[in-house]
């Protein structure tokens, strides 16, 4: 083991559904519904300029949230926090629900984007800033599948999870593939981490 544990990380469940935080994009949609309603309104009111001004407001108001979106939000998941995690070299602990699980009691050990909060992630589609809960795992729980999200909070986070994946694929626990996207590794370094592995076996 490359890391000194245990390793902490703060850890979320997903709520599912609609997320209720006002978020860029659940303002976009209101901005687009109202747009809507006045376009379906606008024969029952008389005066033309009132529909011209409420609707150069709504496109004001959408074109500052796009910008607001683009270049400054910070992404709200629909995740409720439930507490630390705690990675030891042979199991799992969710501490506040005072559950443990083994490596070997985990279905998928998923290795999302790997992102820091607050690093930019340049993609029209989500949010300019990552919130960090990107990562997750998912648990196996009395046949019940139990996804966790970890947030990384800055890099020493990020090369914490990296080492945890390192380690555990070192261990024969989770898969190359897991561990080569997860991380987006080229070609030399799958090969070191395939030395690695053997060496450890």
């Amino acid at each position: 083991m490359n890391h000194v544990y245990p390793i902490y990380f703060e850890a979320f469940k997903p709520r599912g559904g609609f997320n209720p935080k006002l978020t860029g994009i659940n303002l976009i949609i209101c901005c687009l519904l109202l747009f809507l309603a006045v376009q379906y309104l606008k024969e029952s009111i008389p005066n033309p300029m009132i529909i011209d001004t409420i609707t150069l407001m709504i496109g004001l108001g959408f074109l500052g949230v796009l910008i607001y979106r683009v270049f400054f939000e910070i992404e709200k998941p629909n995740h409720k926090s439930v507490g630390l995690i705690c990675f030891l070299e042979d199991s799992i602990k969710l501490i506040s629900e005072q559950k443990t699980f083994s490596y070997e009691d985990i279905t998928e050990f998923k290795i999302g984007r790997i992102r820091e909060a607050k690093l930019p992630i340049r993609d029209l589609i989500y949010p300019c800033y990552s919130a960090g809960q990107d990562t997750f795992l998912i648990l196996s729980s009395n046949k019940k599948n139990l996804k966790i999200h970890l947030r990384l909070n800055n890099d020493d986070d990020k090369q914490a999870f990296e080492t945890i994946a390192r380690d555990q694929f070192a261990s024969g626990r989770i898969k190359l593939n897991t561990v080569y996207y997860g991380l987006d590794l080229n070609y030399e370094e799958v090969q070191k981490l395939k030395g690695t592995a053997q060496k450890n076996g």
